[in-house]
């Protein structure tokens, strides 16, 4: 090849360079060619991720991708966004996409999760009346008997006999030795209530201790708390004793070696408080409050600070903030520090770090025993015998799945994962697996 030759060959490539570089400069900034508008315009994307990651992707409704992914180049404009998969409940949401901008299907850079449409449903015990998970535990009780086996493999249990009828697990502690059982079925009489510990595979009488149904906590250490009759006392599991710790309380909570609690003198004046073992030099956080009701204290790990009392919810802050009334169902993950409440046929949930409640939606029927799912982005509850699912993102359609009808639907959990379900139907235990 002669320098001539070379010459021209370097010049054409310099001259397509010159053409096609533009192109690509167009191309990675979204920049596209309408055809229709005969001009350039600045595209958006929409980004889908996915569990399953194989779901199928269609956009208005035709297939845009066969797995998770970026459908890129879209006008700007609103786009119907679909999920499908066999087997799996579909998903689907109208969306906005802006030029140069990624809207995502989940916000917050979550997946968009994906439901059996017919979970695998696997029946474990008959005649069951309660249970309680704590840790990678479960422990249930029958009309005869304490039962304690691995949330993963309930099959392989231990059967602990009862020394009397108890219809109720109240609390344990975060180490998973103590179980506080009660019979609650009975408000006639002084209430039944023992303590379970697994060292020993012992049961101990507490009912002597008491004569209603006290609020009970255990704290970090394992030490059991009572609340009855506006007396703080710690119990003593093993010897069956109680020793008043604090006077004058409505409400407490332990967060790790903390306790904090609502307090009132002599004149009626409340305030809240917290401390530490032996409680000698106690610290006011907030004085004056309004007359409080007995009611439940819960502290986040942020030390944000909820109090439900009298049907209403408040959050302590230069004042006592109300937030929510005629609150009929609540839960509390102090793991996620996260609460769902139920008021007024609507569910709101509250986390750490919000100035008040987050909607989720309103709902007609019996609602109640909401559970917020951080790793899902979405909350279950309870609904007329339903176990539903609804995802939190309230741009424009909430995906809802129905994923258990029941005759008499009365508890349920939800593992980390989102995976599996644990629920009583009419003295049925049940274990779903619902994606």
């Amino acid at each position: 090849m002669n320098t001539k030759t070379r010459y021209l060959l370097l010049l054409a490539g310099f001259i397509v360079f010159l053409l096609i570089a533009p192109l690509i400069i167009l191309y990675i900034s979204g920049i596209t060619f309408d055809y229709q508008s005969k001009s350039f315009i600045r595209t958006g994307i929409l980004a889908v991720r996915s569990d399953p990651a194989n779901a199928e992707i269609f956009v208005n409704g035709k297939l845009a991708l066969t797995r998770q992914g970026d459908v890129k180049f879209l006008p700007a404009g609103e786009y119907q966004l679909d999920l499908k998969k066999e087997g799996y409940q579909s998903w689907s949401k109208r969306l906005a996409v802006y030029p140069g901008r990624v809207t995502w299907a989940n916000p917050g850079f979550n997946k968009v999760n994906l439901f059996f449409s017919q979970p695998k449903i696997q029946d474990l015990e008959n005649s069951v009346v309660d249970f309680y998970v704590n840790g990678g535990r479960v422990a249930y009780l029958t009309a005869a008997s304490l039962v304690s086996a691995a949330v993963s493999d309930v099959k392989n249990n231990l059967i602990y006999p009862l020394p009397q009828p108890l219809d109720k697990i109240l609390t344990a502690d975060d180490r998973g030795n103590n179980l506080i059982l009660a019979q609650t079925r009975d408000a006639a009489n002084p209430p039944t209530i023992f303590a379970f510990n697994s060292s020993t595979g012992k049961f101990y009488n507490l009912s002597g201790l008491f004569n209603t149904l006290p609020k009970l906590q255990f704290d970090a250490n394992g030490n059991l708390y009572a609340l009855d009759k506006n007396i703080l006392y710690a119990v003593d599991i093993f010897k069956k004793a109680k020793t008043p710790v604090l006077p004058n309380l409505k409400a407490f909570y332990w967060l790790e070696d903390s306790l904090y609690f609502i307090q009132f003198d002599d004149n009626q004046n409340f305030s809240l408080m917290t401390g530490h073992s032996p409680f000698k030099d106690n610290q006011s956080l907030l004085a004056g409050l309004p007359a409080i009701e007995e009611g439940a204290l819960l502290v986040t790990f942020e030390k944000q600070i909820l109090l439900l009392s009298g049907g209403n919810l408040f959050l302590a802050g230069k004042s006592m903030e109300k937030l929510a009334d005629n609150i009929t169902s609540w839960n509390f993950d102090h793991l996620a520090s996260s609460l769902a409440v139920i008021h007024s046929g609507q569910l709101d949930y509250y986390v750490s770090g919000s100035p008040g409640l987050n909607f989720v939606t309103r709902l007609s029927g019996t609602i109640n025993q909401p559970m917020m799912h951080t790793g899902l982005a979405g909350a279950f509850f309870i609904n007329d015998e339903r176990l539903v699912e609804i995802e939190l993102d309230t741009r424009d359609n909430q995906n809802q799945n129905a994923l258990y009808q029941g005759k008499n639907l009365q508890t349920f959990w939800v593992n980390s994962s989102g995976t599996n379900v644990l629920l009583l139907d009419g003295g049925e235990l049940k274990s779903l697996v619902i994606r």
